[in-house]
């Protein structure tokens, strides 16, 4: 296929320039082909609940999170995505179908990730304002802990290497991070 510029006459005769001619057409014409010729992309499905469910903690632990099933019953389980600080702000769900199978329905929540996510993105890391040292990513069952008893570790912070304790308000954060 040959291209045609945008200032070029337009082939069909008209006498315009293309692009304000059969351009839009054109480019609508190659954007449903790609369309069509993209593969049908089908998402998971499990013949039970339990295989469902396992699937979906691997998942997410792939994606650096822990799983923790904050909602199930018999036709649906949404489950928690908590960071390694005890924040989550993200679920999956999971449903039961009309053949009694299970799929993957979609995902809630509010795209603010943990401030302390966030800063690690950027190469920050957090440190004790007491003794400058780094602090630890909680384990999954201490950060699945502190979610589950709604501890916020950004307001009610702890350090476990020297035992101390701040209120970490935006602020202090701001001034207890280094960049690695």
């Amino acid at each position: 296929m040959v291209k045609i510029g945008r200032n070029a006459p337009c082939p069909c005769g008209s006498g315009k320039k293309y692009k304000n001619c059969c351009l839009s057409r054109d480019e609508e014409e190659r954007r449903e082909k790609a369309d069509r010729d993209k593969p049908y992309i089908l998402l998971p499905k499990w013949d039970t609940k339990k295989d469902a469910i396992e699937s979906m903690f691997r998942k997410i632990r792939e994606e650096g999170f822990f799983p923790y099933i904050d909602e199930e019953d018999e036709e649906m389980v949404e489950i928690a995505l908590v960071c390694p600080h005890g924040k989550s702000d993200e679920s999956r769900i999971i449903s039961k179908c009309e053949d009694d199978t299970w799929e993957w329905d979609g995902t809630s929540g509010s795209d603010m990730p943990c401030e302390i996510c966030e800063s690690n993105n950027k190469k920050l890391v957090r440190i004790c304002p007491n003794c400058r040292e780094p602090l630890p990513e909680l384990s999954e069952d201490e950060a699945i802990s502190f979610y589950k008893k709604g501890i916020d570790i950004l307001n009610d912070t702890y350090c476990p290497k020297c035992g101390g304790k701040w209120l970490a308000d935006k602020e202090t954060l701001e001034q207890n991070f280094k960049i690695t």
